[in-house]
């Protein structure tokens, strides 16, 4: 319900046709009447939803069915995205997994480590709550065990983020960082025997990017 993950939601059912609105937000909240509107099909996210599109499998972890409960990060839906081609022999069956933690905060990840640790394994992992004190727990990460992690973050974001400490606790797990303030976009490939991480302040860099020079 935030609105650095939900204040653009508009602008999308502005600019494009949705079929289909899937959110952990509260029943009040404008953007169901506006999907609705517009004809698309609205679902609150819920643990247990599954669906499969082009081969790629897409399953819903957090929150569980129900009334939400508890702050808006705690509603935030928790997904685990599995490619559909054997392309990383990391992966125990050759398919690669990306988990998108959203807001999620350590009671949360609590309850997903003591309720399946093993649905949590995933390759690369999409930072919860952008890397805050509150977040990324050491059980968390020992079910997940990513390889890559990102950090959307904004830059010079008046929350600080991600902690100094929570960015070392990554770090010290030799795990392929990337940050959106820092590195802009990031891509991930899964190549045969490697994950490849592309950085767009790397590879499309541009000259108001670098330092000035002194002569």
């Amino acid at each position: 319900d935030d609105s650095d993950h939900s204040g653009g939601a508009q602008a999308v059912f502005d600019g494009v046709d949705v079929e289909a609105f899937v959110a952990g937000i509260l029943p009040a909240h404008p953007l169901w009447a506006s999907a609705r509107t517009r004809g698309a099909q609205t679902v609150r996210c819920a643990a247990g939803q599954r669906w499969r599109w082009d081969g790629v499998d897409f399953e819903v972890l957090w929150p569980d069915p129900g009334p939400l409960a508890g702050k808006p990060n705690a509603h935030c839906c928790v997904l685990r995205v599995t490619t559909a081609a054997s392309v990383a022999p990391e992966a125990q069956d050759g398919r690669v997994s990306a988990l998108i933690a959203a807001d999620i905060e350590a009671g949360v990840e609590h309850t997903l480590v003591a309720r399946d640790p093993e649905r949590l394994r995933a390759q690369v992992l999409v930072v919860p709550h952008h890397g805050s004190r509150s977040s990324s727990t050491e059980p968390f990460l020992d079910s997940v065990w990513p390889l890559v992690a990102i950090f959307q973050v904004g830059y010079l974001n008046r929350f600080h983020h991600p902690h100094p400490g929570v960015y070392a606790r990554y770090a010290a797990r030799d795990i392929v960082l990337a940050r959106s303030d820092a590195d802009g976009a990031a891509r991930v490939e899964a190549r045969p025997g490697a994950l490849a991480v592309e950085r767009f302040r790397d590879t499309q860099r541009r000259y108001w990017m670098d330092p000035p020079t002194q002569d």
